[in-house]
């Protein structure tokens, strides 16, 4: 495959994504690695896929390739971080959704997984804190609400 042949795979990969043609997607993503393993996109889509059907440990060697290729990406560290919470890896998840915030500091969906990361491990103030960060990024998105709420209750126990 040459480098006019992957970029039409990888849009071709990211709309079947879109579609919600995973099977499709997974496939033509597994077709990049195979002439360009390091190529981020594909590895990205595998890592989410593997996310999505609760495969957290097969993530992330996807996402540690896509991390040499585009190092330091919000969205890679935030996805690392996913899979290191669902592992039970607090620490590392911490590390991993820290430095996406550092990176953007308005990135909601890490805020909120930090703020999940604060309640997982009893770390209530973490979370209220992480959680009015993304409430007042997003007031309207209802997830932070509720995660303040869940905090504060949580708290008084």
């Amino acid at each position: 495959m040459e480098r006019g042949e992957i970029a039409n795979a990888v849009g071709a990969m990211l709309q079947a994504l879109q579609a919600g043609a995973h099977d499709k997607a997974r496939t033509e993503a597994k077709a990049i690695l195979q002439h360009s393993p390091g190529e981020p996109n594909a590895n990205i889509v595998l890592a989410q896929l593997n996310l999505d059907e609760g495969n957290p440990a097969d993530s992330i060697p996807h996402l540690r390739v896509a991390q040499q290729a585009v190092p330091d990406h919000p969205h890679v560290l935030n996805m690392l971080g996913v899979a290191h919470r669902q592992l039970g890896n607090e620490s590392e998840a911490r590390t991993s959704l820290e430095r996406a915030v550092t990176l953007n500091s308005s990135f909601l969906d890490a805020l909120l997984n930090l703020g999940q990361l604060g309640l997982d491990y009893g770390r209530l103030e973490d979370a209220k804190h992480q959680y009015a960060s993304a409430f007042a990024i997003d007031p309207e998105n209802g997830v932070a609400p509720t995660g303040l709420a869940r905090a504060a209750a949580f708290a008084q126990l």
